[in-house]
């Protein structure tokens, strides 16, 4: 059974079915406001997520801390497939935006993490890597779905 599979039912019995379909938990109170994906806010997603992949990247190719070397060369690095999606929305005439505050202090955190409290970090490296495998791909289903 893929990771993802075995990560995703877990997850599912702590979302409700207001969150996922498949959620186990019944709401406490009626959600805020429905979500309506745009492209521009697919960009600046795709943006933001590219420099917290590269700062990952960067962190472990630097290795401050020995073992994160181990963590180099997965298989699971995403800054050039990202670099390449924006550069397909930039063919499309979309403008790429710079990065959000957010995900530019989201970038810093990670590298004063990676350097103070290196278990904290490596919790960061596996939620971004599991919450982008999980969720990437359903946020990016939902915004081809609104172009049509």
């Amino acid at each position: 059974k893929p990771f993802v599979d075995e990560m995703r039912a877990v997850a599912m019995r702590l979302h409700t079915k207001d969150q996922a379909r498949e959620g186990e938990k019944e709401p406490q109170a009626p959600p805020v406001a429905r979500w309506e994906p745009t492209v521009e806010g697919y960009l600046r997603f795709l943006v933001d997520s590219k420099l917290v992949f590269q700062t990952l990247e960067d962190i472990v190719d630097r290795a401050a801390v020995p073992w994160y070397a181990e963590f180099r060369n997965t298989g699971l690095e995403r800054s050039e497939p990202l670099k390449k999606d924006l550069e397909w929305f930039t063919e499309q005439g979309h403008t790429i935006p710079e990065p959000t505050a957010a995900g530019t202090a989201y970038a810093s955190y990670l590298e004063e993490l990676s350097e103070k409290d290196p278990q904290a970090f490596i919790c960061h490296f596996y939620n971004v890597y599991f919450a982008h495998t999980a969720g990437g791909r359903m946020i990016g289903k939902k915004v081809l779905l609104c172009r049509k």
